[in-house]
């Protein structure tokens, strides 16, 4: 079990809280109220199935989903996986979606029934795509190449442990996409102690502790919403 001294790998930082705070609502979304706890164990089990359908470390996983519980579940699932999260916007169309995944080459896609048209449009099932989870899908998959596995049907609140893999500080933990001043999306690598050294930093210069509440306004596939929920987990 991961402890404030050994957070070495992002998901540590959940992995932590939930140790401590087990009990504590760490998400508030809507009408939702999910603990730690429960979004640890829900991280679990939803690692256990991509690591079961063959997400192996270094495989991309693209993660196409607004701001809610179902996000920050499939973040750090891709992460305890092994897995590299690529968060993209919530606002691509499938001209911009379509050279990101061919660029990706993404083992797995994590997005919700508000995107499947964009996915069908992208055409991702002749793309390489072998996993696609969605939340609650809505269209018929079952003539393409990949089908849709709903989310609901894999992650869980039972208790379920940590996923015990060895994943180096240094290894690939999330590509970042930014416009820059172009417009043109470019993917910035970081590493697990990219991130790590970064949240700590900033938790260091607010002065943060499990007594504060933070409001997110900012989507969490953006760079400064990603900062947002690592701090505060």
């Amino acid at each position: 079990m991961a402890n404030y001294q050994n957070q070495t790998l992002i998901h540590h930082f959940l992995e932590t809280s939930a140790a401590l705070y087990p009990d504590k609502v760490a998400l508030i979304h809507e009408d939702i109220r999910a603990t730690y706890q429960e979004i640890n164990n829900q991280a679990n089990h939803l690692a256990n199935r991509l690591m079961e359908n063959e997400v192996v470390q270094g495989d991309r996983v693209v993660i196409i989903l607004h701001n809610s519980l179902e996000y920050v579940v499939s973040y750090y699932a891709v992460l305890k996986s092994g897995a590299v999260a690529v968060p993209l916007s919530t606002g691509l169309k499938p001209e911009g979606l379509k050279p990101l995944l061919e660029t990706l080459e993404p083992k797995a896609i994590i997005s919700s029934f508000r995107f499947e048209r964009l996915l069908k449009a992208t055409k991702v099932a002749d793309s390489g795509i072998q996993l696609l989870i969605l939340t609650s899908p809505k269209l018929s998959w079952q003539t393409d190449i990949c089908s849709a596995m709903p989310f609901e049907d894999i992650v869980s609140k039972d208790s379920m442990p940590n996923p015990e893999i060895q994943i180096s500080e240094s290894s690939l933990s999330s590509i970042i996409y930014t416009s820059g001043s172009t417009g043109k999306p470019r993917g910035v690598m970081l590493s697990h102690k990219n991130i790590v050294s970064n949240t700590h930093a900033i938790c260091c210069y607010l002065k943060l502790t499990d007594k504060d509440i933070q409001l997110v306004v900012l989507p969490f596939f953006y760079v400064m919403g990603k900062s947002l929920l690592n701090t505060h987990f």
